[in-house]
């Protein structure tokens, strides 16, 4: 009775790894779509890295949608990046209501007579701004889990030389 229940076992443990392993291979094959998120995020067997990518251009987004209280648009990028040692990888980057590559507007002290304007009467942007040019990225398998823009100086070498 004791090894029917440990063969058991053993064939349900083999076949759930097989199962996670089939879901790893599926998200990292069709990157993007929220079934391939939610797998990557669940996955325990979903490698997760530190990579960098380039900023897409404002309008290449592959997908978007209305948030929850519909204020905000949401964006879904598909985006090639590098780890750090510049093997390349094809994520999924989600931007929360801007577009990536949009700068929010500066925060600002003054009293919005002193502010600076731009010709649309919006916050103009600090003369010594540079463009968002990289983005850092926290990946688990081809998901996104946390990104934050970076000069290109905080960018590996190698990552640069390949993206």
């Amino acid at each position: 009775m004791g090894r029917k229940i440990a063969r058991t076992a053993m064939a349900l443990a083999a076949i759930c790894a097989v199962a996670l392993a089939a879901a790893a291979l599926a998200a990292n094959l069709f990157p993007g779509n929220i079934a391939s998120q939610l797998i990557d995020r669940a996955n325990p067997l979903a490698p997760s890295t530190t990579a960098y990518a380039r900023v897409p251009p404002v309008d290449s987004y592959a997908d978007s949608w209305r948030d929850a209280s519909g204020a905000y648009d949401d964006y879904r990028y598909l985006v090639d990046a590098a780890d750090a040692q510049g093997a390349p990888l094809r994520v999924s980057v989600n931007a929360f209501g801007a577009k990536l590559g949009e700068a929010a507007p500066p925060a600002t002290t003054q009293p919005e007579a002193a502010q600076e304007t731009d010709a649309a009467g919006a916050p103009a942007a600090p003369a010594n701004a540079e463009p968002l040019a990289w983005m850092r990225l926290q990946v688990k398998g081809a998901t996104t889990v946390t990104w934050e823009y970076v000069a290109e100086e905080d960018v590996p070498r190698a990552a640069v030389d390949v993206l």
